[in-house]
């Protein structure tokens, strides 16, 4: 029968080393909290969660998630989409085709060299003379000015 230390698992009731006995079932029951426990401890260190990250009910995972925007938020957001995209048609064909494939469509810059016949290294000096231009039409792009 395997013997355990009540100190190791109950340290604030034991303050000195107290051994016991217990059958296997029991030890591997210990084994198997000592596990969990470290586990936990492992998780907390490394997200510095101390609440369980796999609990549905917790209200702060749940506003995080769902956070509804503010309307003028929602509305800037809209109308700064649109602004986009009109200034991306105003584009010529090419640098339009372009640039709607790899921002909108999400194609790889290979992908859409690939599709044209053309080198990868021509799409994305496309891309940014159009973004450059992009940039020029668009005041919302000029960040440090």
């Amino acid at each position: 029968m395997p013997t355990i230390n009540l100190k190791e698992h109950y340290p604030t009731t034991y303050t000195e080393d107290f051994f016991v006995e217990v059958s296997e079932e029991i030890h591997q029951l210990f084994i198997d909290f000592k596990h969990q426990e470290d586990a936990f401890l492992r998780q907390v260190s490394r997200y510095h969660a101390y609440h369980s990250l796999d609990d549905p009910n917790f209200p702060v995972e749940q506003c995080v998630l769902f956070q509804k925007p503010a309307l003028v938020d929602a509305v800037e957001q809209r109308h700064s989409a649109m602004s986009i995209y009109e200034a991306i048609l105003s584009l010529p064909p090419k640098q339009a085709k372009r640039c709607y494939d790899h921002y909108y469509q999400g194609f790889k810059i290979s992908d859409i060299a690939q599709k044209e016949g053309v080198t990868a290294g021509s799409i994305s000096e496309c891309m940014k003379s159009a973004l450059s231009a992009l940039r020029e039409r668009c005041n919302f792009f000029n960040f440090y000015d």
